[in-house]
Parts: structure tokens; C-alpha cells; sequence
């Protein structure tokens, strides 16, 4: 699987993902999608204006340098097919002739790539195939090109976002945040003995963990919020008001005295989960569950969540 800012993605999904991006960009252009079956004759859609596609995602994550070599085999593989079955690629193409051959692929991370895209056009044209234009040109596009059509395709071909973090916080980024934040960090430990009836010998052991916990699930919550926001500022601004809204909830909760105050804690946290889950049904679980951690870290670090 490849693992992208949008969600994990096989050969299968991708195409399925692509082919509705292509109905939803080009659909004024007149996108038809090729089916696979009964062969791959190298594109797997075009458009009335010439524009060809070839779907490819990668089997894993790889280097840079990898990444390009099987970018740029899967480019060279692909436009021989265009020679190979040209007879039968006419029979779908009609009068189009192709004009741009494009590779969609997740990343390309190398810009050596374009250097190849265009040595292979120079090279194809030079065939004077019947059905490539004259001005017959290679390139490629990756995830980004997509950016306003995918919440829509994802959504359609039922492939949840799973938001990530770059770089998770470290030990040091926790410490350096507690130091000077000392009030919040105050405020957690002595939320967090509050969930101990009886105390237990070693409390303090297990205050400090808690509080390292709640501190780190709420930078790196903030990190993953940041690149939602980028991504979909629509959803993400939804998200702000679902969770403000449910706030409000929590302080009175909170108003009214409980015997036990661990089992208050974890009824709001599956409260706010089952929300997100109606709320946001193109995020997975995971996200979903971090989502809600990084609400209830925000909550116990400053004044929502407090037990009387």
C-alpha cells in the first residue's frame, strides 16, 4: 500500500479514485474511461480534446531515487503499448488523436522525470503514429492536480482520509512545551489525580505519564489539524465548530459532581468519537480516534473538562 496525505491507496483504489477525478475535471471535455478488460492498451481514458490517461501507484513508499526508476520504467512500458495495439486504440479514439499522454501517480518527487517525459515525446513523435497528434507530448501529474476534485471522488469510491503527522513530537518537544507552558501542564496533573479514587501509592508515577500523554496527543494533534486544514479547509472549519458545539456539553457535564471521575472522562471521549464518526464518515477510525484524543488533551490542558 501507498501511503499519501489523502488516505492508503493499492493499483486498484487509485484507479478507481482517478477515473472519478477525471469524470469530475473533464467532464466538459468528454472523458470516456477505457475498461481494462480484455487488455491494458496503455491509457485508461481521454478526452474529445486529445488528453490520455495511464493510472500508477507504486507498491510502497519508496526513496526518491527508486520512486523515479519505477516511475520512469512504467512510462517507458507504457507508451510502447501505444504502438502495440494502436489498431485497436482507434477503434476507441475514432477522430481524437492523443495529444497529451499523462501518467497520474500519487508523487513523483524527481524532476529528472520531466527530462524523460519529454525525451520520450521528442521520440514519439518522430513515429508519425496515426492516432498521436503531431504535437504529441508526455507528462505526468501527481495527487495535487486534483486538489478541488478529491473530497468529492473520495467520498464516491468509499476511501477514508487518513490524516498523518510529518514529524511526531518528541520527548524533548514535550518537556520544552511543559516548561513553558507550566500553568496548562499544572492543570493536567491535577486533573489527572482527580481520576484516582483511591490513590494509589505510585500516583505521582502515574500522573506524570498521563500528563505526558495528554500533552503529547495534543501537539501532535495540532500537527495533523494544520494539514487538514490545508487540504480541506471546508471540513476542518466543520470540524472546529463540531467540536466547539460539543464543548459547551462538556462544561456542564462537568458541573455536576460524579463519584467517579475516570468513568466521566471516558464517557466523553466516546461521546465526542461517536459524534466525529457521524460527523466526518471520510476519515478512518484512526484519524477519528486521534482526532477526538487531541479534543480531549485541548479540554484537560486548559478548562472544559474539570471535575468538582
Amino acid at each position: 500500500m501507498y501511503q499519501t496525505d489523502h488516505g492508503l491507496f493499492d493499483g486498484d483504489s487509485w484507479e478507481r479514485l482517478c477515473q472519478v477525478c477525471f469524470r469530475l475535471k473533464y467532464s466538459e471535455e468528454g472523458y470516456q474511461p477505457i475498461e481494462a478488460s480484455p487488455g491494458d492498451f496503455g491509457i485508461e481514458g481521454f478526452t474529445r480534446t486529445g488528453r490520455a490517461f495511464q493510472c500508477y501507484c507504486p507498491e510502497y513508499n519508496y526513496a526518491a531515487d527508486e520512486l523515479y526508476k519505477k516511475l520512469r520504467k512504467k512510462v517507458t512500458t507504457d507508451l510502447r503499448k501505444l504502438i502495440t495495439y494502436e489498431k485497436e486504440l482507434k477503434k476507441y479514439l475514432g477522430k481524437v488523436k492523443i495529444k497529451e499522454w499523462i501518467l497520474v501517480t500519487p508523487h513523483s518527487r524527481k524532476k529528472d522525470l520531466v527530462r524523460h517525459c519529454n525525451s520520450k515525446a521528442e521520440e514519439y513523435r518522430k513515429k508519425a503514429l496515426s492516432h498521436l497528434h503531431k504535437d504529441f507530448d508526455v507528462m505526468f501529474m501527481d495527487i495535487d492536480f486534483f486538489a478541488k476534485e478529491l473530497p468529492i471522488a473520495l467520498g464516491q469510491v468509499d476511501i477514508q482520509v487518513q490524516l498523518t503527522c510529518t514529524i511526531q513530537p518528541s520527548a524533548a518537544d514535550v518537556a520544552n512545551w511543559g516548561s513553558t507552558q507550566s500553568s496548562l501542564e499544572s492543570n493536567a496533573q491535577r486533573k489527572h489525580r482527580a481520576r484516582f479514587n483511591p490513590e494509589p501509592g505510585d500516583i505521582e508515577e502515574r500522573v506524570g505519564k498521563l500528563t505526558t500523554k495528554t500533552i503529547f496527543n495534543y501537539l501532535e494533534g495540532n500537527e495533523k489539524l494544520r494539514s487538514w486544514e490545508e487540504l480541506y479547509q471546508d471540513r476542518y472549519e466543520r470540524f472546529q465548530k463540531v467540536t466547539s458545539h460539543f464543548e459547551r456539553r462538556v462544561e456542564e457535564k462537568c458541573l455536576i459532581p460524579v463519584s467517579n471521575n475516570d468513568k466521566l472522562l471516558n464517557e466523553i471521549r466516546q461521546e465526542l468519537t461517536n459524534r466525529l464518526k457521524t460527523e466526518f464518515p471520510e476519515l478512518d477510525i484512526l484519524t477519528i480516534e486521534d482526532l477526538s484524543e487531541h479534543a480531549i488533551s485541548k479540554w484537560i490542558l486548559e478548562c472544559p473538562i474539570d471535575f468538582t
